[in-house]
């Protein structure tokens, strides 16, 4: 049997045994996104990744971020780049991020999520599949806005929409 007495008979060193052990660590190694070829159905995901790697990095200056994505760049993307890299000097990286935007970031998906949500039925899928595709749908840009705006004949009645939460 265990006596809570014992503990008092040792004394307790708790030395760390490297100076990395003293310092705790508030980064994470996080992977490059791959790289990015211009589809714009993959621009926000890519634009998420690069967010994550910066948030995790020491990189800060606008510029080095600037850089770092253009790295990050292949096929039409890259080409864009090429033609505005003499532009980007006098950027921001919220100008870039403005501009990479307006080129990239208008998937197909977005356009008509409103329209996919408005019609999702669960079908044979299970719960999960459903749930999944719910939110994901939902989450978009126009996914709820599109569904809560959208008429049904009269002008000021708006489709219902049932949200689920746990």
């Amino acid at each position: 049997m265990f006596h809570a007495t014992n503990l008092t008979d040792q004394p307790a060193v708790l030395a760390p045994t490297s100076p990395a052990a003293a310092t705790p660590q508030t980064t994470f190694p996080v992977s490059k996104p791959d790289k990015f070829s211009g589809d714009p159905d993959q621009c926000r995901g890519f634009l998420l990744q690069c967010s994550v790697f910066f948030d995790n990095s020491p990189v800060a200056r606008d510029q080095a971020k600037i850089s770092f994505v253009v790295s990050r760049l292949a096929g039409k993307a890259l080409d864009w780049a090429t033609a505005s890299w003499s532009l980007f000097s006098n950027w921001t990286y919220a100008r870039f991020l403005k501009e990479f935007r307006l080129v990239f970031d208008h998937p197909y998906e977005g356009k008509v999520s409103g329209e996919r949500l408005a019609q999702l039925r669960q079908g044979s899928h299970s719960v999960v599949e459903y749930t999944l595709e719910f939110r994901t749908l939902a989450a978009s840009k126009t996914g709820v806005g599109a569904v809560l705006s959208r008429s049904t004949g009269s002008p000021m009645k708006l489709l219902p929409i049932a949200f689920y939460s746990h």
